[in-house]
């Protein structure tokens, strides 16, 4: 079951909660009554119904004939060995995100200087977006250091590019605030549209993937990060050719 861009922002944090478990246990929720998915969610059926309503279906029962017919085209070509997180590729392709990441590419091929900044996980994805735009030709710089020194400076021209899936880090949202101020141009990609990194940006790309734990550990797919700083890369390659 894929969901547009718009969909997913159309969310709130109750009905994303639904989506998660619908997209996890699609083969299950087919086969379940309404009242039983409320229960296990500790949701009411009113919540289930309007979260079906705002995917534009009649109801629950339509809701499951979907995920049933899902279920047999995915069966029929072998999808079910792909990641569940597969789901991103297809809202990637779209064309609204295609757009978004040309009109992204166009502003930082006109600016002085770009940063990636990003913590813990993120942080790994904030060095490696700087040097694979390095290897495209794009000179940039990557701050992973939460004590990495302020610098009174003005930052007009200078491309903020912010990673982080939660989008709620004290000290990424202290450094933006900083930057912005100065002048900078704040971009993030974020989960949701609706994190705090999103709400204080000039220009956001949104993914959305369901949060993943394993053994008490943050395990959410980088999978659209990485994708969408290579096309942005790729987008700069293309337009200095």
């Amino acid at each position: 079951m894929v969901l547009t861009e718009k969909q997913i922002n159309g969310l709130n944090e109750t009905e994303r909660q639904v989506y998660e478990y619908v997209v996890e246990h699609k083969e299950k929720v087919s086969q379940m009554k309404i009242r039983e998915l409320a229960n296990h969610l500790h949701l009411s059926t009113t919540t289930i119904s309007r979260f079906c309503k705002k995917l534009g279906f009649s109801g629950f029962s339509e809701l499951k004939i979907k995920l049933n017919l899902f279920s047999m085209e995915t069966h029929a070509i072998g999808e079910e060995e792909l990641h569940p997180d597969f789901d991103y590729l297809i809202r990637l392709n779209s064309q609204q995100m295609k757009s978004k990441v040309q009109s992204l590419a166009n502003y930082i091929k006109d600016s002085n200087e770009l940063i990636f900044l990003g913590l813990g996980t993120s942080g790994h994805m904030a060095r490696y977006a700087s040097k694979y735009f390095g290897m495209m030709g794009t000179t940039s710089q990557a701050i992973d250091d939460p004590y990495y020194p302020y610098i009174d400076k003005d930052y007009t021209g200078t491309v903020l590019v912010v990673l982080s899936r939660a989008g709620a880090t004290p000290s990424i949202l202290e450094r933006m605030a900083y930057m912005k101020k100065r002048g900078a141009y704040i971009v993030s990609l974020t989960n949701t549209s609706q994190t705090g990194v999103a709400k204080n940006s000039h220009f956001v790309l949104d993914y959305y993937v369901p949060k993943k734990e394993a053994h008490l550990s943050d395990v959410t797919s980088q999978a659209p990060t990485i994708l969408l700083l290579e096309s942005i890369a790729h987008h700069l390659y293309k337009l200095s050719a």
